[in-house]
């Protein structure tokens, strides 16, 4: 079966989400690729599903970029946000920055919005003038080829994934349409005034049983409950939003099955600033990537249109 369907062989939602198509070389010499962030995806006026929504939407164009190369897995994914995105079309614009017929290569890839919000959408590379868009996101990604790695392998203190019997059922906070799963729910407040622990350890998947792929790992770093946000209200001083200011993702394994298994833990959150460290696995206990993020900890009426 094809990983970009379900089931029942209907596309799957968070392809048609993802979906990015190649429209050729810009006069920069950068290989543009267009897409269409859907409302479907937002989190308060953000289409960003986590800001990693919009990062598997610039890994979908990445991947395409590398299909006929030696180096067709990603390695590594580094995310820099600088502007807000939107529900509409982007432009992806990738430029190789290192090349090798065997090696590790690197790319930039920036996401970009048009500066007018009623701009017709981009149909061709050579109407393409960075000009007349913003700067949302700056990506820098390492490609390589799984199947040709070799090396030691040495890991030591590992972090475990959830054991399912220590799950719970749980609805999402967002996303709940997308997503279904389980997560151990004793790091959760129970009680007005209680403090939470920063620590996210949950089991999740697709409802439309989409496969697990590499194109969706980095919506998986962060399409969570941020663990600062589990400290609760008595510990924050009100409800808050943790925006991603930068995030890593890096690639340990080739994905399989329909779940995955997660461990996210906030250790350190200083003057608002909020390091969060994560492993994601498979189903059979397989590390399949390591992610960090450097987050805000802010106000939620940060994230919200004001009431007119």
């Amino acid at each position: 079966m094809n990983t970009m369907q379900t089931d029942v062989g209907a596309q799957s939602l968070f392809d048609q989400a993802i979906d990015t198509k190649y429209l050729g070389t810009a006069s920069n010499d950068a290989s543009i690729y267009t897409g269409n962030l859907l409302t479907e995806f937002c989190i308060g006026s953000v289409p960003n599903g986590g800001k990693c929504y919009v990062a598997s939407t610039i890994l979908h164009a990445v991947m395409q970029h590398y299909s006929q190369r030696h180096q067709k897995d990603p390695i590594a994914m580094n995310l820099f946000f600088m502007a807000k995105t939107r529900p509409g079309p982007c432009v992806i614009e990738i430029t190789d920055m290192k090349q090798s017929k065997k090696g590790y290569c690197l790319s930039q890839a920036i996401f970009r919005q048009t500066k007018d919000s009623k701009a017709p959408e981009l149909t061709s590379a050579k109407d393409y003038d960075p000009e007349d868009y913003t700067h949302n996101i700056t990506s820098i990604l390492t490609f390589g080829n799984f199947a040709a790695e070799e090396g030691v392998t040495h890991i030591y203190k590992p972090a475990e994934p959830p054991a399912r019997e220590e799950l719970q059922p749980m609805a999402w906070r967002f996303m709940n349409h997308v997503l279904q799963g389980s997560a151990d729910q004793r790091s959760f407040v129970k009680n007005k005034g209680d403090i939470g622990k920063p620590e996210l350890r949950h089991v999740v998947g697709f409802k439309d049983k989409r496969p697990i792929d590499f194109v969706s790992i980095p919506y998986w770093c962060d399409m969570i409950v941020p663990p600062a946000m589990l400290l609760g209200p008595t510990a924050l001083g009100g409800e808050v939003w943790v925006p991603t200011m930068q995030m890593e993702v890096l690639f340990k394994g080739v994905p399989k099955g329909k779940e995955i298994f997660c461990n996210f833990i906030s250790r350190y959150i200083v003057n608002g600033r909020d390091e969060m460290d994560g492993e994601i696995w498979d189903e059979d206990g397989t590390l399949l990537a390591l992610t960090r993020h450097q987050c805000l900890v802010v106000p939620w009426t940060r994230n919200t249109k004001p009431k007119l």
